[in-house]
């Protein structure tokens, strides 16, 4: 066995089980990345991608057909990257496994050292594989790019977006562009009282294009001075939306633009996930009810185990006044983050996004539109910061 020690990405919905020896850990060092109901095949690539590994396992308790999804996706996008998986080896699945670029079927009942062996004979593949490439350089990002996440829908994380680009748009500090990535079920430019022309559905339906024609997609609104770039406007257009586009689209943005604010789908779709690879911050958002809270913390222990901890991390709670009986330390403690911004509960909310308004400008002396705007102010530039920019985030992966 070689001196080097290879990144091996492990997909298991138990991180704690034990699948080498330590011995073994002298040659592989395991990027866990924890199973849960919510990833798919694409965002399993995508966090699989993010470890660095160039073999990955995928252990016996990853449902079969999740397993042959993400290797035919992995061979078809990242054929560098050798996937082995770890269940009974029948003719049956040999033949479906062969079929979508598998490296190796390793039996759970077999000795540690094969499973070991056949993991590296894939990385050493993939390295020869990957030193016959260029080596791409990441793309440098100039404008603040923050992300608004939330696991569970009717959380409030539209509304967030929303007045927070428009906050943003209001402090004069640098152009401001809210952009909607939720493919299918986005409704950003409904709940600002926007008709768009375009939407980055029919961005996606193009060749190829640039930053110019890029803003020729971006729809003003006059009130704040904001541009938004609006969903699609069917299904079909929302998944022409992909992780690779949504990454372009972002990169492009934050060179022209002070401030990027993303509004995402619930939970961590690819394109979420390529948002997060780019931000500079990620605001996470929960209302207080348990599932609610419970997801938000899973969807936390999600990006940790994947190594996504690079973007600074803000937490609002919303309806932090329900009597529901929990307390705001409550959520905090089972978030394991402070809030940054509690917002009292308020049927101007509601009543300002079905006249297509947003609170911070409809009552903007109100207690949750002064929360927002307060909230907002942690991403404008400080007299002592201007001029200086963000240093370059720095990746780090939580292993075992």
């Amino acid at each position: 066995m070689t001196d080097t020690v290879r990144t091996v990405a492990v997909v298991t919905a138990d991180p704690t089980r034990s699948l080498w020896s330590a011995e073994a850990e002298r040659s592989l060092r395991p990027a866990f990345i924890a199973l849960t109901e919510m990833i798919d095949a694409a965002a399993l690539v995508t966090l699989i991608e993010h470890t660095g590994a160039l073999a990955v396992c995928l252990a016996v308790d990853v449902p079969e057909a999740l397993a042959l999804e993400t290797a035919r996706l992995l061979d078809e996008t990242r054929p560098e990257i050798g996937v082995v998986l770890v269940r009974p080896p029948t003719p049956e699945l040999w033949a479906s496994a062969a079929r979508v670029g598998v490296r190796d079927v390793v039996s759970p009942e077999a000795r540690p050292e094969q499973l070991v062996d056949s993991l590296v004979a894939a990385a050493e593949r993939g390295e020869r594989v990957r030193s016959t490439r260029p080596v791409e350089t990441a793309p440098t990002s100039h404008g603040k790019v923050i992300v608004v996440l939330s696991p569970k829908g009717g959380s409030g994380k539209t509304m967030v977006a929303s007045n927070l680009a428009v906050s943003l748009a209001a402090t004069g500090t640098g152009d401001t562009v809210l952009v909607d990535l939720d493919g299918v079920f986005g409704d950003v430019a409904s709940v600002m009282g926007l008709v768009p022309d375009h939407t980055v559905g029919q961005l996606a339906a193009l060749p190829s294009f640039d930053s110019a024609t890029l803003k020729v997609f971006l729809t003003r609104h006059d009130q704040s001075g904001l541009f938004v770039l609006a969903s699609s406007g069917s299904p079909e257009e929302g998944e022409a939306l992909t992780d690779k586009l949504a990454a372009q689209i972002i990169d492009m943005l934050a060179s022209d633009f002070a401030y990027v604010v993303i509004d995402t789908a619930a939970g961590l779709d690819e394109r979420a996930l390529a948002a997060i690879d780019r931000a500079t911050d990620c605001v996470l958002l929960a209302s207080m009810d348990v599932a609610s809270i419970r997801n938000l913390a899973k969807e936390i222990d999600a990006l940790d185990r994947a190594g996504m901890v690079a973007a600074r991390r803000h937490f609002i709670l919303n309806r932090a006044d329900a009597r529901v009986g929990l307390e705001v330390v409550d959520v905090e403690n089972a978030i394991g983050m402070s809030a940054d911004a509690a917002l009292p509960s308020s049927r101007l909310v509601p009543l300002a996004m079905n006249r297509g308004r947003v609170v911070v400008l409809e009552d903007p002396d109100s207690p949750v539109a002064l929360q927002l705007r307060t909230f907002a102010q942690r991403f404008t530039p400080r007299p002592d910061d201007r001029g200086r920019s963000d240093p370059k985030p720095r990746f780090s992966f939580r292993r075992r």
